[in-house]
Parts: structure tokens; C-alpha cells; sequence
């Protein structure tokens, strides 16, 4: 019961908030919906298996809604030898905690974090404001199924 729990209540709490930032951002939805609009076909029409390819917006929308809204707060190792972590001694089989959710609305990491901005998540190509993305400063804060042997 609880694999069945865990992937039914991880898929719908990422659908309510991609929502839910979709539903405060009308102009965000806008340029998603154009974008959806273009790629699929008509209701008579076959779905092309290379049609998410197509729409890099729609992956955008939903990272940048996991960044706001994790699925879980950071990651528990277990340390595997005695080590120095930011100059504090850590010795072996010490717990220890990544708090990703606080890093993930914090500016020094993602510029304008207080914001919904899936063209963060856009190569400068797929961009449509031609602007450059407000890409993340460093790729291993935003973890949102956790990293290593402990990755769903």
C-alpha cells in the first residue's frame, strides 16, 4: 500500500501545484497554452510520441513548479567515514541533512526565486523572450525526487 500511496500522492501534489502556479501566473499559462495548442493535434489526430520533445515550456512549467512547491524538504545521509563538513569534525555514521526546500527560494542560488519563472529552465534557444534563463547557480540544490541510491 504504501508504494501505491507514494506514487499516486507525489504525482498529484506536483499536478496541484504546476496548477496552482499556472492558476497565479495567467500570463505564464498563456504562453503554455499557445505552446500545447501548436504541438498537438487535432482531437481526430494521433499523439506523436516525439510531441513532449515539442513542448519545452510544459517541462519548464512543471520544474519550476517543483522548485516552489518540493515534494520533500532535503535528503538524510548517513555518513560513510569520519570527515570535516564546512570545518566541523562529522564522524562516521553521523545523520545528516540537506535542507534543499530552503536553498530552492533562496536568491543567491536562484535568482528571483521569489518568483514562478519556468524560462529558468529554458536553453536560450527554446526561450521565447530571448532573454537568457535565470538558470540555477549550482545543478545539486534542486533535487526533487533526491539524489544517489535514494532517488525515487
Amino acid at each position: 500500500m504504501d508504494m501505491l500511496m507514494a506514487g499516486a500522492d507525489t504525482s498529484t501534489t506536483v499536478f496541484i501545484g504546476v496548477l496552482l502556479c499556472l492558476a497565479k501566473n495567467p500570463e505564464k499559462q498563456q504562453l503554455l497554452r499557445k505552446e500545447v495548442m501548436r504541438v498537438l493535434p487535432q482531437r481526430d489526430g494521433k499523439f506523436a510520441a516525439d510531441a513532449l520533445s515539442r513542448i519545452p515550456y510544459l517541462r519548464g512549467c512543471i520544474k519550476e513548479a517543483l522548485r516552489i512547491y518540493p515534494l520533500g524538504t532535503g535528503n538524510i545521509r548517513v555518513t560513510p567515514k569520519d570527515l570535516v563538513l564546512s570545518g566541523y569534525q562529522v564522524p562516521k555514521n553521523t545523520w545528516v541533512s540537506v535542507v534543499a526546500a530552503s536553498l530552492l527560494m533562496d536568491d543567491r542560488y536562484y535568482p528571483r526565486s521569489q518568483e514562478y519563472l519556468p524560462e529558468r529552465w529554458l536553453r536560450s534557444t527554446e526561450n521565447d523572450e530571448g532573454a537568457e534563463p535565470l538558470k540555477p547557480i549550482n545543478p545539486f540544490i534542486y533535487m526533487p525526487f533526491g539524489d544517489g541510491h535514494s532517488n525515487c
